[in-house]
């Protein structure tokens, strides 16, 4: 495997090795919620984690996406969190895939 196949041009290297995994979405007060293991493979911790969720109808077809931050740091290894909420703007929303857009470095700067 060449370099250029492993690492696309551009790519982030922390995010390539960040996975949103076990993802259960539920509904509730107008909000589309879900909890998700993320699974960070870097030898160290990252921040600043952005995920982009697929929004999808009812008959389960992808009418958008959005992103949040989540505001945990995330050791090497699998992390569950919960707190991914989105407002539902379409009557019988569901979730759908989400995978990471951005992460950073967690420093230990004081």
């Amino acid at each position: 495997m060449d370099a250029k196949a492993a690492e696309p041009a551009g790519s982030n290297r922390l995010v390539d090795k960040l996975l949103v995994t076990r993802l259960t979405w539920h509904r509730g007060g107008g909000l589309l919620f879900a909890e998700a293991t993320i699974v960070n493979r870097n030898p160290h911790s990252v921040w600043q984690v952005i995920i982009t969720c697929d929004l999808l109808d009812e008959s389960g077809n992808k009418i958008g996406s959005k992103s949040t931050a989540l505001p945990t740091p995330f050791p090497p290894g699998e992390t569950r969190v919960s707190g991914i909420e989105f407002p539902m703007t379409v009557r019988s929303m569901q979730g759908g895939a989400c995978q990471p857009v951005s992460a950073s470095v967690q420093s230990d700067v004081s």
